[in-house]
């Protein structure tokens, strides 16, 4: 499945996409996966603790990137804007934080990052549909190891197949 992400963020190289934006993508998904083994292994710890760590250190994170970047933001932000980012602080980024705690308590490590990798597929399927950007062929491709991995991952059809085979 990382694979796939890969193939499908790291080889489209165009004006549009630039390099550090894809390496942002790539890299996400590597620490949502490694992410899922260490919260599975902290079954003692609160998820909410979990959570607001986890939310801390991406701020610790970015303001290093900020400060070496030496973009610090010189407008004035307005009070819808700042609305709008409380909003999606709330209940987008920690509801999803939750839930994805919750699967990861519930159904496993393994089933969480089924979800994760889905994301750079959803956000390809969502730039074309709402941006009307173009897919190449590559992101197809890489598109289509994401799903054979998630079916691997999964196991389920995998372990049909070799059920049918025994059988027969």
């Amino acid at each position: 499945g990382f694979f796939g992400v890969v193939v499908m963020i790291g080889l489209s190289r165009d004006s549009s996409a630039p390099l550090l934006n894809q390496l942002a993508i790539i890299g996400a998904s590597l620490s949502y996966a490694l992410a899922a083994s260490l919260i599975a292994k902290a079954k003692e710890v609160a998820v909410s603790a979990l959570i607001t760590s986890m939310l801390l250190m991406a701020t610790v994170l970015q303001t290093l990137l900020i400060s070496v970047a030496g973009k610090w933001p010189t407008e004035t932000i307005s009070t819808g804007a700042l609305i709008n980012f409380i909003a999606i602080g709330l209940f987008c980024t920690a509801l999803a934080y939750y839930l994805y705690f919750a699967i990861i308590r519930t159904a496993g490590a393994a089933n969480a990052i089924l979800v994760v990798l889905l994301a750079p597929v959803t956000a390809l399927i969502l730039s074309r549909l709402l941006l009307a950007e173009e897919i190449h062929m590559v992101q197809y491709i890489g598109m289509a190891i994401i799903f054979v991995g998630l079916i691997v991952i999964d196991g389920r059809l995998v372990a049909a197949i070799k059920s049918r085979g025994s059988h027969q």
